[in-house]
């Protein structure tokens, strides 16, 4: 007959501190692996953000056009740029067309300040040589006017690109004649 050794349990449990540190290591390998890919996408993030507040812009100003059942004027500025592009939207309240002094700013979004290693490289209408500076929304929020000179070949098209060294990103913006806003991946070509 055996006996047992005194102090000491006969089905011991937990883990050794081999075992411990194994365990350990191996999450800090997975852990350094999760940090370094989240690292590589930050400048797309980054782009994916401009890009959906462009659009979230387009929309708000459609919004606002059919709520208050007046123009809303859309400007863009300083495309083909690697600075600051920006977005105001403003309220036409003498419905002149134009923005004037009189004019509602309701909101307004500059692109790199907000979002770091981003920018708006263009915005065209359907594959018209000119960038045009205003978009105009009716009171029923479709467009009812770009740059002055009525509603011209749809759709309109934004493009954000990253200054990401490597790999740089594309996102597009497309507004359409109905004031729909969507974001499209990569680069696209509207059927004019």
């Amino acid at each position: 007959m055996t006996r047992k050794k005194p102090g000491r349990l006969s089905s011991a449990g937990g883990f050794t501190m081999i075992e411990l540190m194994v365990v350990i290591g191996i999450l800090g390998i997975l852990i350094a692996a999760a940090v370094s890919s989240l690292a590589g996408n930050l400048p797309k993030m980054r782009l994916k953000g401009a890009a959906n507040d462009v659009v979230q812009k387009f929309q708000k100003a459609r919004g606002v056009s059919v709520k208050r059942n007046l123009p809303v004027i859309v400007t863009l500025a300083n495309a083909n740029n690697t600075s600051a592009s920006s977005i105001t939207i403003f309220v036409d309240e003498d419905r002149s067309g134009s923005v004037n002094p009189g004019d509602t700013q309701i909101d307004s979004v500059t692109i790199p300040s907000n979002f770091s290693s981003a920018y708006m490289v263009s915005f065209k209408e359907c594959n018209i040589a000119s960038d045009p500076m205003t978009v105009t929304f009716n009171s029923k929020g479709y467009i009812s006017d770009v740059d002055g000179g009525g509603k011209g070949k749809m759709p309109i098209v934004i493009t954000l690109t990253s200054q990401a060294p490597t790999n740089p990103v594309n996102f597009t913006v497309v507004v359409e004649r109905s004031g729909i806003a969507r974001l499209v991946s990569g680069n696209y070509s509207p059927g004019c």
